[in-house]
């Protein structure tokens, strides 16, 4: 339970980062998927006014992180060293250079949030390494980026996984990663038809047919099992690893369905979304054991 139980949905990012200053100060910080108007900007900027050591941007267009970079510098007095990395999620050669070039530089980081992503692509899309394209820029990119810079992490670090609630409407398919249209999914790989209607992430007829709601979805249940394996292995240097969803907030990343549009749904600005994001970064209390 967080050691804050003021916050609420209304909770700024700028509130979090305050409250935690001291875990912040001082401390080198990576996000993935930083561009402006994002939850990869709410944070950033948030994070730079408490005085880091260091931010390390990623991006799949280096030029928007850059652009964030750029905004920090120029609106602040004395702002933090700044790296930013293009790196291509989706693609494990574009992963495995991002990384080595960390690596290479012998950076320490505490805190890693895997925050990049891609959401509701409309037709069924691989990635140049021939897998699903929300299964290879959500999971399969953060997995292997985050094992392969695992020994620059500090002494107990924090890593945090960005996810939703998707687990619950469609789990792992095992017997489908990559959404090649079997029938013969097992009932406890099929997706909540009705929970996934009530989303409405349009028309559903069979547990074999692709659509780009549920393969986000899907990507999101994989995120919360890389929190658990990543929990277990890291353990020894006493890393922890939390996932953390940041409820409804449209940004450049619902392009694709132009955000949801669901009465019951309480929406949040970029900042308020990131907030909860960086509670699960920052909040001592949240070490997992």
């Amino acid at each position: 339970m967080t050691s804050r139980p003021d916050f609420d949905k209304s909770t700024t990012s700028e509130e979090v980062v305050a409250a935690f200053s001291h875990r912040v100060a001082g401390t080198t910080i990576l996000i993935t998927g930083v561009s402006p108007n994002g939850l990869g900007e709410a944070m950033a900027l948030a994070l730079a006014s408490q005085h880091p050591a260091q931010l390390i941007f990623t991006a799949r267009h280096i030029a928007k992180a850059d652009e964030v970079a750029h905004t920090i510098k120029t609106n602040m007095e004395a702002p933090p060293s700044i790296i930013t990395l293009e790196m291509d999620l989706s693609s494990f050669e574009s992963v495995r250079a991002a990384a080595k070039s960390l690596v290479e530089q012998n950076i320490i980081i505490n805190t890693l949030i895997n925050n990049a992503g891609v959401m509701a692509l409309p037709n069924r899309t691989l990635s140049v390494d021939g897998h699903e394209m929300h299964f290879a820029t959500n999971f399969l990119g953060h997995w292997l980026f985050t094992n392969s810079i695992r020994s620059n992490m500090a002494q107990g670090g924090r890593i945090v996984n960005v996810t939703s609630g998707g687990y619950m409407i469609c789990p792992i398919r095992f017997h489908d990663i990559d959404w090649e249209g079997t029938e013969a999914l097992p009932q406890e790989e099929q997706p909540d038809f009705g929970a996934a209607k009530s989303l409405g992430v349009g028309s559903l007829t069979s547990p074999g047919d692709y659509n780009g709601m549920l393969a986000y979805l899907h990507s999101n249940a994989a995120s919360m099992l890389l929190s658990v394996g990543l929990t277990a292995r890291l353990k020894r240097q006493g890393v922890s690893t939390l996932s953390a969803a940041p409820g409804v907030v449209v940004t450049e990343l619902q392009r694709h369905i132009g955000g949801f549009r669901n009465a019951t749904m309480e929406y949040k600005t970029p900042t308020q979304g990131a907030a909860s994001l960086l509670v699960a970064a920052l909040d001592p209390t949240l070490q997992v054991t």
